[in-house]
């Protein structure tokens, strides 16, 4: 059964060659190590161009909230839960309990 478009995918995100890899229309080893932060470039890949300042800043908030706590998904559902209304307190509580297991 044949899921989705057929043949070969394509995405704007990247391409690689035997010599190079870009990214959004930046060079990886030439543009972006060592000159672009982690959170410029998570920005980068999921809008195709760099944060403005603001941006950075509350990127970098949801980074820092999601590392401080691991990754996993039950944890961060809780806690944007949580924080979307902290006077539902109980929805916090079942997004942590439905994702135990996980």
């Amino acid at each position: 059964m044949l899921i989705g478009k057929p043949g070969a995918a394509r995405t704007a995100i990247s391409v690689a060659s035997s010599d190079r890899i870009v990214v959004r229309g930046r060079d990886l080893a030439g543009d972006l190590m060592g000159r672009a932060s982690f959170t410029d470039y998570v920005f980068l890949l999921a809008t195709g161009r760099a944060p403005t300042d603001e941006q950075r800043f509350f990127l970098d908030l949801s980074l820092v909230a999601l590392a401080e706590h691991g990754l996993t998904p039950s944890v961060q559902a809780a806690r944007m839960t949580y924080d979307a209304d902290p006077a539902a307190l109980q929805g916090a509580i079942a997004a942590g309990v439905l994702g135990c297991g996980t």
